[in-house]
C-alpha cells in the first residue's frame, strides 16, 4: 500500500492578503512558503484545524496524526471548509491519484505537471468551501 500526503494550501480572505487570480503559480513539494508569504503557514505545533480549517474525505474530518486508507479505483469527495480565503492549492504529490474540481471556482493545477495531482482556485474571491474528486488508480 502506498501512503499519500494530502497538502493544502492557503490565502487568508483578509483585504491585505494577496492571492493569485489565476490560481496557484507554484507546487513544488515540501514547505512552500517563505516567512514573508501571505499565504497560511500554521505556527510550529498548529494544524490547519486550529486556524478554522477543515479537510474532509466523504464525511469524515481528517486528522494529521492520523492515516487513511482509500481503496483503488473508488471516488472520494475532498472537501476544505473554514474561514473565508481567497486561494488554495490542494497537492496530491508523486502518485497514481487524480483529483477532479467539482465545485465553482476551482480548476486543475496545471502548474502542477504530470505525476502531481492539485486543484487550486480559478479566481481570488473569497471562499469558504471548496470540492474535488479524488481517485487512486493502481500503480
Amino acid at each position: 500500500m502506498k501512503l499519500y500526503s494530502i497538502i493544502a494550501v492557503l490565502a487568508l480572505g483578509s483585504r491585505s492578503t494577496y492571492a493569485s487570480p489565476t490560481g496557484a503559480a507554484s507546487c513544488l513539494p515540501g514547505v512552500p512558503f517563505a516567512s514573508t508569504s501571505p499565504h497560511l503557514l500554521a505556527p510550529q505545533g498548529e494544524e490547519l484545524s486550529e486556524n478554522g480549517f477543515e479537510v474532509f474525505l466523504n464525511d469524515e474530518k481528517l486528522d494529521a496524526d492520523s492515516t487513511y486508507t482509500v481503496t483503488t479505483g473508488e471516488e472520494y469527495t475532498l472537501k476544505l471548509t473554514g474561514s473565508a480565503f481567497k486561494g488554495f492549492l490542494v497537492r496530491i504529490g508523486e502518485s497514481s491519484a487524480a483529483l477532479t474540481p467539482t465545485s465553482p471556482g476551482v480548476q486543475d493545477a496545471e502548474v502542477c505537471g504530470d505525476g502531481v495531482a492539485g486543484v487550486t482556485h480559478m479566481d481570488n474571491n473569497e471562499k469558504q468551501e471548496i470540492s474535488a474528486t479524488l481517485k487512486v488508480d493502481e500503480a
